[in-house]
Protein backbone atom coordinates (compact mmCIF):
# COMPACT_ATOMS: atom_id res chain seq x y z
CA UNK A 1 0.00 0.00 0.00
CA UNK A 2 1.18 3.31 -0.63
CA UNK A 3 1.55 6.48 1.24
CA UNK A 4 -1.38 8.35 -0.08
CA UNK A 5 -3.02 4.89 0.22
CA UNK A 6 -2.82 5.13 3.78
CA UNK A 7 -2.81 8.70 4.39
CA UNK A 8 -6.36 8.60 2.43
CA UNK A 9 -7.06 5.52 4.95
CA UNK A 10 -6.19 7.08 7.73
CA UNK A 11 -8.10 10.47 6.56
CA UNK A 12 -11.13 8.31 5.94
CA UNK A 13 -11.03 7.12 9.28
CA UNK A 14 -10.46 9.89 11.21
CA UNK A 15 -13.31 11.72 9.54
CA UNK A 16 -15.32 8.26 10.51
CA UNK A 17 -13.99 8.87 13.56
CA UNK A 18 -15.02 12.85 13.97
CA UNK A 19 -18.79 11.83 12.51
CA UNK A 20 -19.55 9.22 15.39
CA UNK A 21 -17.94 11.22 18.21
CA UNK A 22 -20.15 14.30 16.73
CA UNK A 23 -23.41 12.38 16.25
CA UNK A 24 -22.19 10.86 20.09
CA UNK A 25 -22.05 14.13 21.41
CA UNK A 26 -25.23 15.27 19.74
CA UNK A 27 -27.35 12.42 21.41
CA UNK A 28 -25.59 12.73 24.60
CA UNK A 29 -27.13 16.44 24.24
CA UNK A 30 -30.88 15.28 23.04
CA UNK A 31 -30.58 12.51 25.73
CA UNK A 32 -29.93 15.18 28.46
CA UNK A 33 -32.94 17.67 26.63
CA UNK A 34 -35.12 14.76 26.64
CA UNK A 35 -34.38 13.77 30.43
CA UNK A 36 -35.01 17.54 31.27
CA UNK A 37 -38.07 17.42 29.98
CA UNK A 38 -39.38 13.90 31.51
CA UNK A 39 -37.97 15.52 34.79
CA UNK A 40 -40.02 18.46 34.19
CA UNK A 41 -43.12 16.77 33.18
CA UNK A 42 -42.63 14.53 36.24
CA UNK A 43 -42.58 17.20 38.42
CA UNK A 44 -45.78 18.91 36.73
CA UNK A 45 -47.50 15.93 37.14
CA UNK A 46 -46.58 15.45 40.89
CA UNK A 47 -48.10 19.17 41.15
CA UNK A 48 -50.93 18.33 39.78
CA UNK A 49 -51.58 15.10 41.75
CA UNK A 50 -50.85 17.10 44.78
CA UNK A 51 -53.37 19.90 43.96
CA UNK A 52 -55.66 17.50 42.73
CA UNK A 53 -55.44 15.17 46.32
CA UNK A 54 -56.19 18.78 47.53
CA UNK A 55 -58.87 20.18 46.06
CA UNK A 56 -60.50 16.09 46.81
CA UNK A 57 -60.28 17.04 50.39
CA UNK A 58 -61.32 20.11 50.12
CA UNK A 59 -64.58 18.91 48.37
CA UNK A 60 -64.90 15.93 50.71
CA UNK A 61 -64.73 18.48 53.44
CA UNK A 62 -67.40 20.87 51.49
CA UNK A 63 -69.70 18.02 51.13
CA UNK A 64 -69.43 17.12 54.65
CA UNK A 65 -70.36 20.25 56.01
CA UNK A 66 -73.46 20.41 53.11
CA UNK A 67 -74.55 17.00 54.42
CA UNK A 68 -74.57 18.14 58.20
CA UNK A 69 -76.36 21.49 57.06
CA UNK A 70 -78.86 19.70 55.03
CA UNK A 71 -79.43 17.21 58.19
CA UNK A 72 -79.70 20.10 60.08
CA UNK A 73 -82.22 22.16 58.09
CA UNK A 74 -84.36 18.93 57.60
CA UNK A 75 -85.01 18.11 60.96
CA UNK A 76 -85.74 22.56 61.53
CA UNK A 77 -88.38 21.77 58.90
CA UNK A 78 -89.86 18.62 60.21
CA UNK A 79 -89.95 20.39 63.61
CA UNK A 80 -91.87 23.10 61.42
CA UNK A 81 -93.92 21.00 60.12
CA UNK A 82 -94.84 19.35 63.51
CA UNK A 83 -95.61 23.19 65.04
CA UNK A 84 -97.32 24.10 61.98
CA UNK A 85 -99.78 20.83 62.07
CA UNK A 86 -100.47 21.66 65.93
CA UNK A 87 -101.10 25.52 65.06
CA UNK A 88 -103.08 24.43 62.29
CA UNK A 89 -105.46 22.01 64.36
CA UNK A 90 -105.34 25.07 67.47
CA UNK A 91 -107.22 27.36 64.68
CA UNK A 92 -109.71 24.73 63.53
CA UNK A 93 -110.62 23.46 66.80
CA UNK A 94 -110.69 26.89 69.15
CA UNK A 95 -111.88 29.17 66.35
CA UNK A 96 -114.64 27.05 64.68
CA UNK A 97 -115.30 23.81 66.43
CA UNK A 98 -117.21 22.48 64.43
CA UNK A 99 -114.35 23.02 61.27
CA UNK A 100 -113.25 19.61 60.01
CA UNK A 101 -110.50 19.78 56.92
CA UNK A 102 -113.15 17.50 54.74
CA UNK A 103 -116.42 19.61 53.98
CA UNK A 104 -119.51 18.85 55.78
CA UNK A 105 -122.03 16.04 53.87
CA UNK A 106 -124.33 18.88 53.29
CA UNK A 107 -121.76 20.80 50.90
CA UNK A 108 -123.75 21.08 47.46
CA UNK A 109 -122.28 22.38 44.61
CA UNK A 110 -119.43 24.08 46.50
CA UNK A 111 -121.22 25.87 48.85
CA UNK A 112 -120.49 25.01 52.79
CA UNK A 113 -123.20 24.95 55.07
CA UNK A 114 -125.50 28.57 54.62
CA UNK A 115 -122.09 30.29 53.94
CA UNK A 116 -121.88 29.95 50.75
CA UNK A 117 -118.80 28.92 48.55
CA UNK A 118 -114.98 30.91 49.72
CA UNK A 119 -115.72 31.86 52.95
CA UNK A 120 -112.00 32.35 54.68
CA UNK A 121 -112.43 30.59 57.98
CA UNK A 122 -108.77 31.56 59.19
CA UNK A 123 -105.23 32.31 57.68
CA UNK A 124 -102.16 30.62 59.00
CA UNK A 125 -99.34 33.38 57.86
CA UNK A 126 -95.63 33.15 58.03
CA UNK A 127 -92.89 33.90 54.76
CA UNK A 128 -92.24 31.00 53.60
CA UNK A 129 -95.67 29.44 53.29
CA UNK A 130 -99.46 30.94 54.11
CA UNK A 131 -101.93 28.89 54.20
CA UNK A 132 -105.40 29.80 54.66
CA UNK A 133 -108.40 27.80 56.04
CA UNK A 134 -111.75 28.30 53.11
CA UNK A 135 -114.45 26.15 52.83
CA UNK A 136 -113.20 23.82 55.49
CA UNK A 137 -109.64 23.41 53.17
CA UNK A 138 -106.09 24.38 53.81
CA UNK A 139 -104.98 25.87 50.42
CA UNK A 140 -102.08 27.68 49.79
CA UNK A 141 -100.72 30.37 47.07
CA UNK A 142 -101.84 29.29 43.76
CA UNK A 143 -104.21 26.40 44.90
CA UNK A 144 -107.53 27.15 43.22
CA UNK A 145 -111.07 25.72 44.64
CA UNK A 146 -114.54 26.49 42.86
CA UNK A 147 -112.57 27.63 40.34
CA UNK A 148 -110.76 30.50 42.10
CA UNK A 149 -107.09 30.99 42.65
CA UNK A 150 -105.80 32.11 45.27
CA UNK A 151 -103.47 34.83 44.81
CA UNK A 152 -101.93 36.08 47.35
CA UNK A 153 -102.05 35.32 51.46
CA UNK A 154 -101.58 37.94 53.77
CA UNK A 155 -101.64 38.51 57.73
CA UNK A 156 -105.10 39.93 57.66
CA UNK A 157 -106.66 38.79 53.72
CA UNK A 158 -106.71 36.45 51.49
CA UNK A 159 -106.50 37.73 47.52
CA UNK A 160 -108.20 35.67 45.10
CA UNK A 161 -108.49 35.40 41.12
CA UNK A 162 -111.29 34.59 38.69
CA UNK A 163 -111.60 35.09 35.09
CA UNK A 164 -109.68 37.50 35.60
CA UNK A 165 -111.74 39.53 38.46
CA UNK A 166 -109.32 40.00 41.36
CA UNK A 167 -110.54 40.66 45.24
CA UNK A 168 -109.36 40.18 48.57
CA UNK A 169 -111.07 38.79 51.50
CA UNK A 170 -110.82 39.20 55.43
CA UNK A 171 -111.23 36.39 57.81
CA UNK A 172 -114.98 35.89 58.16
CA UNK A 173 -116.17 38.07 55.57
CA UNK A 174 -119.15 37.77 53.78
CA UNK A 175 -117.90 36.27 50.18
CA UNK A 176 -118.79 37.92 46.93
CA UNK A 177 -121.07 37.00 44.42
CA UNK A 178 -118.23 36.08 42.15
CA UNK A 179 -117.86 32.78 43.98
CA UNK A 180 -120.90 31.84 42.82
CA UNK A 181 -120.59 32.91 38.67
CA UNK A 182 -120.46 30.42 35.96
CA UNK A 183 -120.96 27.42 38.45
CA UNK A 184 -123.05 25.24 37.30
Amino acid sequence: MTRTGMFIRLLGAGIAIFAIASYWLWTVGKKADVQSRIETLQAQLAEARWQLESEREAAAATLTQMQGSIDELTEELAKRSVIEMRLRKSVLSEDEPELAIEAPKDTAKGQVGERGPGFVTGILYSEEKSSAVIDNKILYEQDTIHGVRVVEIHRDKVEFEKNGERWSQRIQQTPPAVWKKNEG
